[in-house]
């Protein structure tokens, strides 16, 4: 899977834990920090996305407050 797809992954899941973020903010270079989520959301979004993807390990792997692309580029290496 590349990171286009990932990251299509990632927003749908945004969405889907944290309805009140307007989906135009959702791009590669905003934080889920940027987009208002706080920590427990950004843990169920990458939590959620790396089951969606088959993604085994732990979520502490992946660096908290990188940007979307960043997300999506560790996710994607890894599926």
């Amino acid at each position: 899977m590349n990171d286009d797809q990932v990251m299509q992954v990632l927003r749908r899941k945004i969405v889907e834990i944290v309805p009140d973020v307007d989906p135009a903010q959702i791009r590669p270079g905003a934080s889920l920090a940027d987009l208002g989520c706080n920590s427990l959301d950004r843990m169920d979004i990458v939590t959620l996305t790396m089951a969606d993807l088959g993604v085994t390990g732990s979520v502490e792997q992946f660096r908290p407050g990188q940007d979307l692309a960043g997300l999506a580029a560790q996710l994607a290496a890894r599926t």
